[in-house]
């Protein structure tokens, strides 16, 4: 009984899609075109509507964007990752224009594009969305920096018949990695704190025995549009970039992108706390952290530390002065150096840079790390 139910069903259903295939009102007609499309630097699919070039929506997935449809809110969104396309797509030949290739249907579903409405063409089953709205910089609220509403942009090449979307790239965490600072991001600047405990920089999410969030935006501050990106230095705001509230999240989360990352890192490289010399680090470590295990020579002394927080630490000290912090987590420094002490407590040291982790606190009466001291 089971059986026959199911294939009732079944027939329905085919009955009534044909029935609506049918009965779907057509808007328009596709058409080929000679014009090659690109996002994000990679070949995609093209097609004429109107004398616009449009794309399908559904296969942005892997060009930097992801597509997810709400059967509930007839609702289709698309989202940009911020970051560049990771992969690769076969060049796509030119086609000849003009042919007709397919209809236009009405529909009551509506697209987003980065948390705002975007015409969307029904094409029978799949969905449409025009190069020219996405990268529409005309009247957009973010034309000073050269990006449409939906943060994408479109450059039309007509030597070789050529178009071009690309999207907003986020570079912000290319500027951390710097030790002993630490960020928080509120509004749209970045505010550099000095933290001698800090094994690399990052935007800070724990203060003072208490979670908060990486990025905080004040009542006033308006969200989804690009702003100018401030760095703060002891007080003095550079203008280093331009940023904007991520639209596809309920949470804080900025993308930043900033303009010279080498000449912003070094900026935050001049944000220190008052040089301690070794016994002051010494002291600062031990009476900050419970101190695990303790190896010294004629000239360092390397700290294992407990944090609570973070787990396990190493304070590598200079006897002459300065220090780094470094943890299993911390892949950068100021610079790379190996340094190990054999069984006879004797000093092996070299300033070559080398691209190893520590995976071990000893082994085989042996340290390897990554530090610098400053």
């Amino acid at each position: 009984m089971k059986k026959y139910l199911f294939l009732i069903v079944m027939v329905i259903c085919i009955f009534l899609n044909v029935c609506m295939a049918e009965t779907a009102v057509v808007k328009g007609n596709i058409y080929s075109t000679d014009i090659l499309a690109y996002v994000n630097g990679q070949p995609v699919n093209s097609y004429n509507i109107g004398g616009k070039t449009v794309i399908i929506a559904e296969e942005l997935d892997g060009y930097g964007f992801t597509s997810e449809y709400d059967e509930l809110n007839r609702s289709l969104y698309i989202k940009s990752y911020f970051n560049d396309c990771y992969n690769s797509f076969p060049e796509i030949g030119r086609s000849s224009p003009g042919k007709i290739v397919g209809s236009v249907y009405d529909t009551d579903i509506k697209v987003y594009f980065n948390s705002i409405e975007i015409k969307g063409y029904n094409i029978g089953g799949k969905t449409a969305i025009c190069i020219e709205d996405v990268g529409d910089v005309a009247d957009s609220v973010n034309a000073d920096y050269g990006y449409s509403k939906y943060l994408c942009r479109y450059e039309w090449d007509s030597d070789n018949r050529t178009i071009s979307m690309m999207s907003y790239i986020s570079n912000g965490q290319n500027i951390l990695g710097v030790s002993r600072v630490y960020h928080r991001f509120i509004d749209n600047v970045i505010y550099t704190y000095p933290d001698d405990y800090c094994a690399q920089s990052d935007y800070i999410s724990f203060i003072d025995g208490e979670y908060v969030d990486t990025y905080t935006y004040t009542e006033d501050f308006e969200k989804n549009i690009l702003k100018p990106l401030f760095l703060d230095i002891n007080g003095n705001l550079t203008e280093v970039g331009y940023a904007v509230a991520n639209p596809n999240t309920s949470n804080n989360v900025a993308e930043i992108y900033v303009k010279d990352v080498a000449t912003v890192k070094e900026m935050i490289r001049s944000v220190k706390l008052p040089h301690k010399n070794h016994n002051e680090a010494v002291e600062y470590f031990s009476k900050s952290f419970e101190v695990i295990d303790k190896i010294e020579n004629e000239s360092y002394t390397i700290l294992q530390i407990n944090d609570k927080q973070r787990g396990i630490l190493f304070a590598y000290i200079n006897k002459s002065g300065g220090f780094v912090v470094d943890s299993f987590f911390a892949p950068y420094a100021d610079r790379e150096i190996k340094m190990w002490f054999d069984e006879k407590n004797e000093k092996c040291f070299s300033t070559q840079r080398v691209p190893i982790r520590r995976t071990t606190w000893r082994y085989n009466d042996a340290i390897c790390f990554r530090a610098g001291f400053v």
